[in-house]
């Protein structure tokens, strides 16, 4: 939820109760973790909410490693917490325009920001639906129901962040040890390797997308021998198993 700040958010229609679904940007609320949301006084989610409070945020990140980060779909009842102009809800006001200036020029819009007339909503979660990768072997997703309290505790990866750019820099640097790591994990040969790639990290371990000739690509992970709490730490880490992986490898 904090990696991918936007997502599609549904109210429920008031004329016939149907889900009503618009692409939003959200922060984060630091103590609770719900997603605060700006709404257009004049829109239609505006007026759902005036009349039913019900609504869902679909989040899922964009790339080849969305089934690595997950899927969620967070589902309770928008909280109003003022207007754009309240002195209330000014933090928020910053934190929009932070994300707004953090977008390429050509995909800012007026609706990045938060003005006078726009509402501001925190989303209390009742319930959240994690889909993710269950089993590499098979590639089956299943999906987790998170409650309440679960997830008001839940915290931020440590390498969420860290990631992309690890991730990036691995793929253009040390793709032999990717490889090396495809191949120790899977049992398949060189020969048989028709492409590799790092997928994502986190604290626990990492995926590899990986492709053997004449077949669909699949994910494998690899775990880490301890928790990773930070790039210094990954770094030695990811060191440490490209050595482990080389001498397992290396002729006799």
């Amino acid at each position: 939820v904090s990696l991918v700040p936007h997502g599609t958010f549904c109210t429920l229609a008031t004329d016939t109760g149907t889900p009503f679904g618009t692409h939003v940007y959200y922060l984060v609320d630091e103590e609770s973790g719900s997603p605060i949301i700006r709404v257009p006084s004049d829109s239609v989610e505006d007026l759902n909410l005036i009349k039913d409070g019900k609504c869902s945020l679909y989040i899922h990140p964009s790339g080849e490693a969305t089934d690595c980060i997950a899927r969620v779909t967070l589902m309770g009842r928008a909280v109003h917490l003022g207007r754009g102009e309240d002195e209330e809800t000014s933090g928020v006001r910053d934190g929009f325009a932070q994300i707004a200036s953090s977008l390429p020029p050509g995909e800012r819009s007026f609706e990045d920001l938060v003005h006078d007339h726009d509402e501001v909503f925190r989303l209390e979660v009742d319930k959240a639906y994690v889909r993710r990768l269950a089993c590499v072997i098979t590639q089956q997703k299943e999906v987790e129901v998170v409650d309440e309290e679960s997830f008001r505790q839940a915290e931020t990866d440590p390498l969420a962040f860290v990631s992309p750019f690890m991730v990036k820099k691995w793929n253009a640097e040390h793709l032999e040890d990717i490889v090396r790591f495809t191949t120790y994990l899977t049992g398949i040969t060189l020969e048989e390797l028709e492409s590799a790639k790092l997928l994502w990290i986190d604290s626990l371990g990492l995926y590899i997308r990986y492709q053997k000739f004449g077949e669909f690509p699949k994910d494998v992970r690899m775990g880490f021998p301890q928790r990773v709490t930070d790039e210094k730490a990954l770094v030695s880490v990811l060191t440490m198993l490209g050595q482990v992986t080389w001498e397992s490898q290396k002729p006799a």
